[in-house]
């Protein structure tokens, strides 16, 4: 993360966080796996450091074959909202709009134009990156939202 952020656990996901007020620039939590026998899987997302980790519940090797829901996410201090059953891009539609009101509703005009800065920066680095590795099953997706949000807090001011 940029100078003056740090990454923590969240429910799962992460939580970037603003070093100077203590207050939440963005959150993200990962999706679920559903595995070629139809067994569907948890992510979850340990923070150490500079180092974020995710976790497949339940799975012993270091791979499992399946579909990757994509990551939610929100700016500011709103919990994102659970996208369900929704198809990929369905569900990036709707993380997109999530982003928007969140950061719209803000009654600081600059900041709300930072927020939805960072949550279309988000938004791109789930899309590169969900499809750039579309042959792994979207496994990147989290690796883009992590990036996008770095980008955003450093980008967009």
């Amino acid at each position: 993360m940029p100078k003056g952020t740090h990454l923590t656990a969240y429910k799962g996901g992460v939580r970037a966080i603003d070093d100077t007020d203590g207050s939440t620039i963005a959150t993200i939590l990962p999706g679920t796996v559903k595995a070629a026998d139809g067994t569907t899987r948890k992510i979850n997302m340990s923070v150490d450091g500079n180092k974020v980790t995710q976790i497949i519940d339940g799975v012993t090797g270091s791979t499992i074959e399946g579909t990757v829901t994509p990551p939610v996410f929100s700016v500011g201090t709103a919990d994102p909202a659970p996208v369900g059953a929704a198809s990929a891009k369905t569900a990036l539609a709707q993380k997109t709009a999530l982003a928007m009101r969140t950061a719209s509703s803000d009654k600081d005009g600059n900041k709300s134009d930072r927020m939805a800065c960072i949550g279309q920066k988000v938004t791109t680095g789930i899309i590169g990156d969900l499809f750039g590795a579309i042959e792994a099953g979207g496994a990147g997706a989290m690796a883009g939202a992590l990036g996008g949000l770095a980008a955003g807090i450093v980008l967009c001011k």
